[in-house]
């Protein structure tokens, strides 16, 4: 049933990204932004990579940096969710996001990928987390490569996430003042 679910997630991920898309780049060669109702579905791609994680019955590898402290541990996947949670909500996708972000895309040749970049079209209301994130699409394969997303949170703590594809994330903290908190690394590739 698991490997049925990562398919159909896989699968519709793969087709929402072989749509015909509008030009990446403008007559002048500028990023082109939309207000496109087909924004990359990150969530649905998060929650798939987690399923992915289960499947393959490794346990993650959790590293903590916190100020001069370094810890690890064994991350179980029954913990996986809790892991990720700050970044499950609210969910990322068109329905949600749409009337509050516009889509930008280029290919950016430094990095190999065409990067699209969703940033604030309107004012956002405060209950509202999520301030921008970026997908990085590997143009060879058609695949994610990296997902970052940026939030401030009820405390008006800044979260980052970078989720590099089928590999590992790292999740950093801020203070409201901007210090660097704490740093978590989780890894589930070890090649």
């Amino acid at each position: 049933m698991r490997n049925l679910f990562l398919i159909l997630i896989c699968s519709g991920i793969l087709i929402s990204c072989n749509q015909p898309k509008e030009e990446i780049t403008t007559a002048t060669g500028q990023p082109s932004t939309t207000q496109n109702e087909d924004f990359f579905p990150v969530t649905t791609f998060i929650q798939g990579q987690i399923m992915e994680i289960r499947s393959n019955g490794v346990n993650p590898l959790k590293i903590t940096t916190a100020g001069n402290r370094i810890d690890s541990s064994w991350l179980k996947v029954e913990e996986l969710d809790i892991a990720f949670a700050d970044f499950l909500r609210p969910t990322i996708d068109s329905s949600n996001m749409a009337r509050f972000f516009n889509e930008s895309k280029f290919l950016d040749q430094t990095l190999n990928a065409y990067t699209f970049t969703y940033e604030p079209a309107v004012q956002l209301p405060d209950s509202l987390e999520v301030q921008r994130w970026d997908v990085y699409i590997n143009p060879k394969l058609n695949s994610v490569k990296r997902i970052y997303i940026e939030k401030v949170d009820a405390a008006n703590k800044k979260l980052q996430l970078t989720w590099q594809s089928k590999e590992w994330c790292r999740i950093v903290s801020f203070s409201p003042t901007g210090a660097l908190e704490k740093e978590v690394l989780i890894k589930w590739r070890f090649e």
